[in-house]
């Protein structure tokens, strides 16, 4: 075990695989924050949308069709997984959820007065553009990048980071949606995704 810990901590040591772990940590962080964040405070962004309902199979309705619009993007991320490289691909999905974000908060205000219909297909036009890429990306990069003595360590640690970036989402969304607004969650989360590009 000791053997394993120093041969694990001097490959840490070489620059390159050192700037790579932190990339795979900041890019996995990056995508559960928004992707967690959002996904968990879905059903509140669809109360604002079309109003609080004590109507069940109406709520229910509204989650399927937010969750069926990630289909797309996912059957798109596993096709051009095989044309493009892995980093462009992620690169392509932080740009798009960056995008996404700042479409979502800059139209929000606007939309939320003239066009609740309007409203909810920005959203969901803004749900694919997250889970297109990073969903899938940010597992397979630490996979590609690390050397199979240290692979399954380098994706423990970036999958931990990940874990940390959902906690964090899940956690602040609330209070920044509370103290400030609604479109200062979408525009902390371009700022996020936008991190994760840089990252990549």
């Amino acid at each position: 075990a000791t053997g394993m810990l120093s041969q694990f901590t001097s490959l840490l040591a070489d620059p390159a695989i050192n700037k790579q772990l932190v990339g795979c940590m900041v890019c996995w962080f990056c995508y559960d924050v928004y992707a967690y964040g959002i996904v968990l405070y879905t059903p509140e962004i669809l109360k604002i949308i079309f109003g609080s309902s004590d109507n069940t199979p109406e709520d229910y309705w509204q989650n399927v069709m937010c969750v069926a619009a990630t289909f797309p993007a996912a059957l798109g991320s596993v096709w051009v997984l095989g044309r493009w490289p892995t980093r462009t691909l992620q690169l392509f999905g932080f740009t798009g959820a960056t995008f996404g974000f700042l479409l979502l908060a800059s139209l929000w205000s606007v939309l939320e007065r003239k066009s609740k219909t309007g409203l909810f297909v920005v959203f969901l036009v803004q749900k694919n553009l997250t889970q297109f890429g990073c969903g899938t990306t940010s597992m397979i990069l630490p996979n590609e990048l690390f050397p199979q003595k240290v692979r399954s360590s380098c994706n423990g640690l970036a999958a931990a980071a990940g874990k940390v970036g959902a906690f964090v989402g899940s956690f602040v969304f609330p209070y920044v949606y509370d103290g400030l607004s609604i479109q200062a969650v979408f525009y902390g989360c371009a700022a996020v995704a936008g991190l994760g590009a840089l990252a990549t």
